[in-house]
């Protein structure tokens, strides 16, 4: 079986466990209220019956699928899976992968054609504090899609530790790319000022001591 089709088979096995759990929970209910006796208004289990039912449950509630997807394979996922529910679940996966997972959310974003997808891209390249990608990020602010767009303002904000005012939706292209030239300029000031390495630096301090 390819590494796709792995996956693939992955979120549908989440799916059904999901669902499969749920059904067991009720039908376990059922069961252990029927190894219960009440006696003078007292309910009693008999303990030999009682474990087993825990037991039994306990197993149920822990099959599932233990094979996790490689970021290759989420990304399969999130590009041509014909379930946005998968696409989306995928996309989130790789968000909460670190750096490791940064080239496959770049890639997402240069090929999805999903602002759903193309926005969760845009998160996850943004928790990586991968400062490289700021030029990029900010050009995204004038994306067509309004959620890439929000997306890119909050991730610029986040890198550069600044509350930029926000752009409304409704901004005509010749307003929003007036205010992306002032996020740019800012951008520049720091760059240059060096006051973007002391922010940078004092991301790390806060990191490493946290």
């Amino acid at each position: 079986m390819c590494g796709q089709e792995a996956a693939q088979r992955y979120f549908i096995c989440r799916k059904s466990y999901r669902c499969s759990s749920n059904d067991a929970l009720r039908q376990w209910k059922g069961t252990i209220l029927s190894f219960m006796t009440v006696t003078d208004g007292i309910t009693h289990a008999r303990p030999s019956a009682a474990l087993l039912v825990c037991f039994s449950l306990g197993l149920t509630l822990m099959v599932g699928c233990s094979s996790e997807p490689t970021p290759e394979e989420l990304t399969a996922i999130a590009l041509s899976s014909g379930d946005i529910t998968d696409r989306e679940e995928a996309a989130s996966q790789l968000t909460i992968m670190g750096e490791s997972a940064l080239p496959f959310m770049i890639e997402i974003l240069d090929k999805s054609d999903s602002p759903s997808i193309r926005s969760l891209a845009v998160s996850g390249i943004a928790a990586t504090y991968s400062y490289d990608q700021v030029d990029r990020l900010i050009d995204l602010i004038g994306d067509p899609a309004p959620a890439v767009q929000q997306s890119a303002f909050r991730a610029v904000c986040r890198l550069l530790g600044t509350e930029f005012n926000p752009i409304p939706v409704d901004a005509t292209p010749e307003e929003r790319q007036k205010e992306i030239g002032k996020i740019r300029k800012v951008y520049k000031n720091m760059l240059d000022s060096g006051m973007l390495q002391d922010w940078i630096e004092r991301l790390k301090r806060k990191k490493a001591s946290a």
